[in-house]
């Protein structure tokens, strides 16, 4: 064979390869982009806890206290503002409901992978490894539990460790300064991110002393003082909800020992090295790559990812070990491989010695990795059957002469017109049972739900698990009726996340 076919073979093979792997980028864009789209208008909760992201977000609108003492009307969830407030602010602007809140973490998600393209961008990438990064990213979708466009705070959580991230990359001190603040509004809408903060900050101040004053004192100055601040606005509430809740004074410790060696086969097998280990081993591969061209000295920029990677990871594996970790978790630990899999990438394309050939074959292998983060669709779009079965409930709550108590979907009530109680989630987290908890709070607020249960405040009370889930004792005064929430036994199921829907029904009984 001539070299001159040669090199048209390997032309051509590198152009086939270049082109299945651009084609698998823009699938899984589009396919993201299409259940979004037949998400973001639906009335109803997608997964079981946005509706209480929907209740903070309608105190704000009310002019309530966002964080208040707990009772049994209310208690707060137990996040920072951020998310909540920018979520209220599109609410004036379009009109209240789930709508906003999911426009929200789509225009975030949106962000999240057009960032991840402009710092591999940023890092010297061409275009192709930098999409094949932003594309990977958004192949994890469903390994990420569908997370990219629900009413939750993670996604601009997300995006704005990603924005500070790029900010970094400039290298300027007011580029630091803003990087830290928007890093600080980060720790502001999910306060996990601070383990993630603290690696950047340890990087910054071993290895970039001069640039310590701009994103450290930046970062951690905004965050101290912002939350000192949203303390005292909210007498104390904030820092109980926020902090005493999620790590405090329960009788269960956030993570044990037992609860870390479990963690390993979930985290490292099945999130990470069965469902993507070529997008894994490539990331790995960044930093074989760098420690072996790098000679006496260890450049900056491979530091850096360390330690932003091992913050990313390090934030993943913690939350997933924590009894309330779901999928959505993975999710930065998903970004910072993504980023590093374009570097790999790029670092491997510029190694003289490659020709069209093995980049033809890194490219293959891409594509091969893409096909196994393949997910189906249908089963994550609710149907015309579920719409018409949630608008049933709330007519059914409508009808009811008095409060509702709706212990899993305190938007039903909302909908209805009626008042909303506290529901499982916050409880639940009230109580400790996912870490934290207070128990004095706890107690006066079960002593409440007996008494509204006794009194009989409830005209109607709909369950989506046993009345033992329920606080108050509702069986002492309430009887459960046979007729079913739902006559059909396939509407009304979440299409993300925990799998439970309204089944019980219960009626006060008569005095």
């Amino acid at each position: 064979m001539s070299s001159d076919l040669r090199i048209k073979i390997s032309h051509w093979v590198y152009r086939v390869a270049a082109a299945s792997v651009l084609a698998s980028v823009l699938y899984y864009l589009a396919v993201v982009v299409y259940i979004i789209l037949c998400h973001i208008r639906y009335p109803f909760s997608l997964e079981f806890v946005e509706g209480d992201s929907l209740i903070q977000v309608y105190r704000i609108l009310q002019g309530k206290l966002l964080y208040a003492q707990p009772s049994y009307q209310y208690v707060a969830m137990d996040y920072p503002p951020i998310y909540f407030y920018i979520s209220a602010l599109f609410a004036r602007l379009i009109g209240f409901g789930f709508f906003p809140l999911r426009l929200v973490s789509f225009v975030s998600s949106l962000g999240c992978i057009s960032v991840i393209y402009l710092i591999c961008r940023k890092e010297g990438t061409r275009i192709l490894p930098a999409l094949i990064a932003s594309g990977f990213f958004a192949g994890t979708y469903k390994l990420g539990g569908v997370w990219f466009d629900i009413a939750r705070v993670d996604m601009l959580a997300l995006f704005l460790v990603l924005l500070a991230v790029y900010l970094t990359r400039f290298k300027s001190l007011a580029a630091y300064i803003m990087a830290g603040i928007v890093f600080a509004f980060s720790c502001l809408t999910k306060q996990t991110n601070l383990f993630i903060l603290a690696f950047l900050c340890l990087y910054f101040m071993l290895f970039e002393r001069n640039k310590t004053l701009g994103f450290v004192l930046s970062s951690i100055g905004s965050f101290i003082i912002i939350s000192l601040w949203l303390n005292r606005v909210y007498s104390g509430w904030y820092s109980f909800y926020v902090y005493k809740i999620t790590f405090g004074s329960g009788s269960n410790l956030p993570i044990t020992p037992s609860m870390v060696l479990n963690s390993v086969g979930d985290f490292w097998l099945k999130a990470l090295l069965i469902p993507i280990p070529i997008a894994v081993v490539l990331a790995g591969g960044y930093f074989v790559i760098m420690f072996i061209r790098s000679k006496k000295e260890i450049d900056k920029p491979f530091i850096f990812y360390f330690f932003f990677t091992a913050g990313m990871i390090g934030a993943s594996w913690g939350a997933l070990i924590h009894p309330g970790g779901a999928n959505n978790v993975l999710l930065p630990g998903y970004a910072a491989i993504a980023m590093l899999l374009g570097l790999t990438i790029q670092n491997l394309f510029l190694e003289q010695n490659v020709n069209l050939l093995p980049k033809s074959g890194l490219l293959v292998v891409c594509t091969i990795q893409f096909v196994m983060l393949y997910f189906p669709i249908q089963p994550l779009i609710p149907t015309q059957a579920d719409l018409l079965a949630g608008r049933s409930m709330v007519a059914e709550v409508q009808r009811q002469p008095g409060d509702v108590y709706v212990h899993f979907h305190p938007e039903i009530s909302l909908m209805a017109g009626k008042p909303t109680f506290a529901d499982w989630v916050s409880l639940y987290q009230l109580e400790g049972d996912f870490g934290g908890g207070d128990a004095r709070e706890t107690n006066r607020v079960k002593s409440e739900f007996t008494h509204a249960m006794a009194t009989q405040e409830f005209s109607m009370i709909i369950l989506d698990k046993d009345i033992n889930w329920v606080w108050g004792h509702p069986e002492k005064y309430y009887y459960q009726s046979d007729e079913p929430v739902f006559n059909n036994p396939n509407v009304f199921w979440p299409v993300i996340g925990f799998q439970i829907r309204p089944t019980i029904i219960m009626y006060p009984e008569q005095k």
